[in-house]
């Protein structure tokens, strides 16, 4: 069993080692990131605001059972949390401007760019 999954992983690996296909991604790069601050720019102005990555740390006692028949633990964890932020709209559409401004440039050259990458 553990034989067939190393055999498997090891054929994944490799086809995610194709070189042509190793090539597109990294010709596509900066294409995939404009496009995906587009979408987060976008979805931003719907929403009125961003949301920001946060975490909030909390602190407790709890009884473990470990060796001993009754433990006392102290539990810290740091669950991420969202905080919503505050967005200027202007400021927002502007951007969103200039980033589909940029972007049939940046299409053009991961165009050309997957155009060199070797065939299949």
């Amino acid at each position: 069993m553990r034989l067939a999954l190393a055999l498997a992983f090891t054929l994944l690996l490799v086809a995610c080692a194709e070189p042509r296909a190793a090539c597109l991604r990294r010709a596509n790069a900066e294409l995939r990131a404009l496009d995906a601050a587009v979408a987060e720019t976008e979805l931003a102005l719907a929403r009125s605001y961003r949301v920001a990555p946060g975490s909030t740390v909390t602190a407790g006692l709890a009884i473990c059972a470990e060796d001993s028949p009754l433990t006392l633990c102290l539990s810290g964890e740091r669950p991420i949390s969202e905080r919503r932020t505050a967005i200027d709209p202007a400021e927002e559409r502007a951007r969103l401007r200039a980033l589909m401004a940029r972007r049939p440039a940046v299409a053009a050259e991961a165009e050309r760019a997957s155009a060199a990458c070797p065939a299949a």
